[in-house]
């Protein structure tokens, strides 16, 4: 894990310094909320399931060009019990009207449970996190993504998403996403709304 971060932290550090430039073309948009269902099969032998929760909020009525603050939650639950919680503020550069990068640093709550018939154990942590990732829009209704996550602190860890969302509707659409989760494979599979 610390090989990964040590290598991991200049491409971050560089690649947010890269995003600090002026906009060159109209966003895509990054008010949005989603909920859906997260599975890890595998993780230590079990499969916790459960709800994954995130949105994002422009910040540009505010006088906040380009910047959002974004959150998230995740329950998953067998007998190994996770809790993801995230809060954070980021910033967005259009690179097209189809391509929008992004980056951001969150506050990172994380609770892990164990329990069997010998009784019980638990761990959390509060910590800094690095949070960044490209979106594209293939089609006026298909978007992919990409994003990587460096989470620091005693329950740290590396994670890598691609995602598809597809609209149903103007302002509802589908969302399927993989998860390499600290190395552990994952699904999350949902529904999202534009506001």
């Amino acid at each position: 894990m610390n090989f990964t971060k040590k290598h991991l932290a200049p491409v971050i550090t560089a690649s947010l310094l890269a995003l600090s430039g002026q906009a060159t073309a109209q966003a895509l948009d990054y008010n949005r909320v989603e909920a859906g269902l997260a599975m890890y099969p595998g993780i230590s032998g079990h499969t916790p399931i459960g709800i994954d929760l995130r949105g994002s909020f422009e910040l540009d009525e505010f006088g906040a060009e380009n910047f959002f603050a974004f959150g998230g939650l995740q329950y998953l639950t067998d007998k190994l019990d996770y809790t993801l919680f995230h809060v954070g503020g980021g910033y967005q550069h259009a690179v097209n009207q189809q391509t929008s990068l992004w980056g951001g640093v969150t506050i990172e709550y994380t609770k892990v449970e164990y329990s069997n018939w010998w009784g019980k154990w638990d761990a959390s942590d509060t910590s800094l996190g690095l949070r960044g990732g490209v979106r594209h829009q293939i089609q006026p209704d298909l978007e992919l993504g990409g994003s990587l996550r460096l989470i620091t602190g005693d329950l740290d860890y590396v994670g890598i998403t691609g995602s598809v969302r597809y609209d149903l509707q103007p302002q509802f659409y589908l969302l399927g996403e993989i998860d390499l989760f600290d190395g552990d494979l994952g699904f999350i599979g949902g529904i999202g709304m534009h506001f």
